[in-house]
């Protein structure tokens, strides 16, 4: 009689091993998070710095109505019986009146930058992960600024508005709107406008959903962790069965 018997121990222990190398917070999760920190989110905010928008509002967000065009303003005085209300918006400036309050330039980068970190790693199911940027904080920015709620601030600026970004449909406002328009040069009143807002900066992911091509590096680094893992593991097992 033959008789063969296979002991599976060895091969479970070093399987425990490698899954508690691999798969735990105290060591992959720190990988990850460590890796993340130091390579993916310095990627993320370099994209974040990059201006794209070729409006040049900058040098108008200081001056006011009155100052852009003295005419409109004086047009629309004679329009109104309350002087009072007639001169607030029209001593407003730029920046005071594109949101309640107005707001100090750069906040919305500044708070971006801030909220973009690599956070903890957690277990979910199957793996762990590690999330860079705290969505609640840029959600958050927008009750600030008085803009709708429709959309996530971090969904705006990396898919854009309107027909060039993902929404696919126009930005239209409606009720009593004065603005000054820089493509002609003076001051406009309206009560419905239409704009095809702003094509996506894809700070975070490509349109597609992809990573980009440079943040791959991250991915490559903890493969070849995970690879050192397995080789060490490998390597001890062999030399004490010797």
């Amino acid at each position: 009689m033959i008789k063969m018997k296979i002991d599976q121990s060895g091969v479970i222990n070093s399987f425990e091993q490698l899954k508690k190398k691999l798969m735990s917070k105290e060591h992959m999760g720190k990988v990850m998070q460590v890796t993340a920190a130091r390579m993916w989110v310095p990627l993320i905010k370099e994209r974040l710095g990059v201006r794209t928008g070729t409006s040049k509002y900058d040098a108008e967000l200081e001056a006011t109505m009155k100052k852009l065009d003295p005419l409109f303003v004086a047009m629309l005085a004679g329009q109104s019986l309350n002087s009072s209300a007639t001169s607030a918006w029209a001593d407003r400036t730029e920046a005071e009146r594109r949101a309640p309050g107005g707001y100090s330039k750069g906040m919305i980068t500044e708070a971006i930058d801030g909220a973009i970190r690599a956070y903890a790693p957690r277990k979910v199911p199957g793996g762990l992960v590690v999330g860079i940027g705290k969505y609640e904080r840029l959600d958050n920015l927008f009750g600030s600024l008085g803009v709708e709620r429709q959309w996530k601030l971090w969904q705006i600026l990396n898919y854009g508005t309107g027909t060039l970004g993902a929404s696919g449909t126009p930005v239209i406002r409606t009720g009593k709107q004065i603005f000054y328009n820089r493509k002609m040069r003076k001051g406009v009143l309206a009560y419905t406008t239409s704009n095809p807002g702003f094509k996506g900066r894809e700070f975070f992911v490509k349109m597609d959903g992809s990573m980009h091509q440079g943040d791959y590096m991250v991915k490559r680094t903890i493969i070849r962790y995970m690879n050192n893992v397995i080789k060490q593991l490998s390597y001890r097992k062999s030399n004490a069965g010797k």
